[in-house]
């Protein structure tokens, strides 16, 4: 039984059988355990079997060890995205993704949830700060503490009785668990339900192997028959023959007396025997593992039945990923999302990216389509538009989508999130990426500072009208622009969408704008009430974000910024003039926005100031 030793350290070692996990309990009234279960106060609950056997089995036993990297091979290979109808959280998660570098940690946390059921991700960092990392903790030294409706409470993690219990609050750890039975705290694993089949196995395998060392050779044995009738012989006799026989070289030849006969041991072909219950127990663990074997390398089966078992495979791929991205999404995308202050908007963990054969496929398609000429202008320009991102084309976003899209974005915009991909020869601007993975930037603190900057005497001051004059113009009077600015307070904590603010500023009654001559007579008409609630929410939330923008980089010591211009056909040349211009952090205020409707921002930049042309 010594084959086990290379799989486990304690006594349990020479134990073949597997006590299964805690029973389920009748759920009553949400009650899901009572007294009963094995509950250590202090930890939290019992693990239903000990890690260390799937973790032994994972690192010794080939078969265990290419299923499991097979399921995570096809699970993680093909990549993953993040998809949001907030383009603000696409970007922080995002660049959070980059910075922990989440696509090598979700390998290994998928792989050990597999393996042993469970595994425990801590998310570092306070509550309601932006988490600082992620790290994978021991499986076997995690406990889960719940209360007897099943809510879990805190985890602890045991190193060994002398070092104190570590505790963690539920929002510090990820726990993925796969195979999870009824409502228990822990996930069973794909392994568990083959260990006592491996250890069949395992056992087998070192018969066979005992039997091949010891009987390499046939081994042969002698027949000793008396001389005379009913009279055997001596044990002398016996014991020199056996010493004859010790002694023999293989250049001597036998001479044997017509009493002895010599005999042959013959094993026949011992693996051949062992093949048989090889094949059983390994059929059973590909049961439980359910991998196909054609995948393993192993199995000669139709192509049809191969298809089929490569179907219910890609289903199974798909089932795990579902319990995979559910953790991530809750557990750790949330997190950060409420840590930046976007605390309702929600982000969507995508699986798969599609391989070069897929992509040409689909650009054939798109490209057959795109020859019909019955073909109507909306599809048409849906499947151009498909096609330049597939062929990975820079164009420009059509004007009346475009338009479209940014009415409807939640804001404020992150600091950037227009900025086109160029670099400068002489500074290195400090992008959206860098920004926001540097620990200076937080949405949450940014939007914060927008609120400051709404809360100030400059905030709506182009509005407000400061004698009888203006106010007959169409400029507007001091408690309708308090009701403005709460409104936008509002809005941006909020997240409203341009088409909301201006909807929430119409109803205000802002009246026409008209021009002021110098002798006091009102000129010709700037804006109607019709249009100018949209103008005066466009252009104020872009002053708005900019400005609270400017005091967050004033506060984190940024003394330069980069001008940026929206690349589209939309941007007008006096904003593209300026886009790529340096400016100091006190030049910069009161810049943005350069006229109505204005969509140009400030990014901060950092760059030796001996090497920096400012642009005018």
């Amino acid at each position: 039984m010594g084959f086990w030793n290379k799989f486990l350290k304690k006594e349990e070692k020479y134990s073949y059988i597997i006590s299964a996990g805690a029973p389920l309990k009748e759920q009553f009234k949400g009650i899901i355990y009572e007294d009963t279960f094995k509950i250590n106060k202090d930890i939290g609950e019992e693990h239903p079997f000990d890690f260390r056997l799937a973790q032994g089995l994972y690192k010794g036993f080939p078969l265990i060890f290419g299923a499991i990297d097979k399921i995570v091979d096809f699970a993680v290979g093909p990549g993953f995205y993040i998809k949001s109808k907030d383009p603000r959280a696409e970007k922080i998660i995002n660049d959070f993704i980059l910075e922990v570098e989440f696509d090598s940690i979700l390998r290994g946390w998928m792989k050990e949830a597999l393996n042993c059921g469970n595994s425990f991700m801590e998310i570092g960092g306070g509550k309601n700060k932006v988490p600082e990392g992620l790290k994978i903790l021991p499986v076997n030294e995690m406990f889960v503490k719940r209360d007897k409706f099943g809510e879990v409470l805190e985890y602890s993690q045991v190193k060994n009785k002398i070092t104190k219990n570590v505790p963690f609050n539920s929002f510090e750890i990820a726990h993925l668990k796969y195979n999870v039975v009824g409502s228990e705290a822990y996930g069973m694993g794909i392994v568990y339900p083959c260990l006592d089949v491996t250890n069949k196995l395992l056992k087998a395998q070192h018969d066979m192997q005992m039997l091949l060392e010891r009987k390499a050779n046939n081994p042969f044995f002698l027949l000793v028959e008396s001389d005379v009738k009913g009279i055997m012989p001596s044990q002398r006799d016996l014991d020199d023959l056996r010493d004859r026989i010790t002694s023999l070289k293989n250049n001597q030849e036998w001479v044997l007396g017509p009493n002895i006969n010599p005999m042959m041991l013959d094993f026949g072909n011992i693996s051949d025997k062992f093949q048989t219950p090889f094949k059983h127990y390994e059929d059973l663990i590909f049961f439980a593992l359910q991998v196909p074997e054609v995948l393993m390398g192993r199995g000669s089966i139709p192509e049809g039945l191969a298809t089929v078992q490569m179907e219910a495979f890609q289903r199974r791929i798909q089932s795990i990923q579902a319990e995979t991205e559910k953790v991530i999404e809750q557990k750790i995308f949330k997190r950060v999302l409420d840590a930046n202050g976007l605390v309702n908007v929600h982000v969507e963990f995508e699986w798969g990216q599609p391989s070069n054969e897929d992509t040409r496929k689909e650009i054939e398609k798109i490209t057959l389509l795109l020859q019909n000429p019955m073909l109507g202008q909306s599809l048409r320009i849906a499947l151009e538009s498909r096609l330049s991102l597939l062929m990975k084309l820079e164009i420009m976003e059509n004007p009346e989508i475009e338009k479209k899209r940014e009415l409807e974005e939640p804001q404020p915009r992150v600091p950037g999130q227009n900025k086109p991909e160029h670099l400068h020869e002489l500074y290195r601007d400090y992008s959206l990426e860098e920004w926001i993975n540097n620990e200076s930037f937080n949405f949450k603190d940014y939007l914060k500072y927008i609120q400051t900057y709404l809360s100030s005497e400059e905030a709506l001051k182009d509005l407000t009208a400061t004698n009888e004059l203006e106010l007959k113009a169409g400029k507007l009077p001091s408690e309708q622009i308090n009701s403005i600015k709460d409104i936008l307070k509002n809005a941006f904590k909020r997240g409203y969408s341009i088409n909301k603010i201006s909807e929430a500023i119409d109803n205000t009654g802002v009246p026409d704008l008209f021009e002021l001559k110098e002798d006091g007579s009102l000129g010709k008409l700037l804006l109607s009430s019709e249009t100018r609630p949209d103008v005066i929410a466009r252009t104020e939330t872009i002053r708005a974000s900019n400005e609270g923008a400017l005091l967050q980089f004033t506060e984190e010591d940024v003394e330069l910024v980069e001008w940026i211009a929206t690349p589209s056909e939309r941007t007008c040349p006096l904003c593209l003039s300026r886009d790529g211009n340096i400016l100091k952090i006190s030049e910069a205020s009161g810049e943005i926005p350069l006229h109505p409707n204005c969509r140009c921002s400030f990014i901060p930049v950092i760059a030796e100031k001996s090497k920096i042309k400012r642009r005018e």
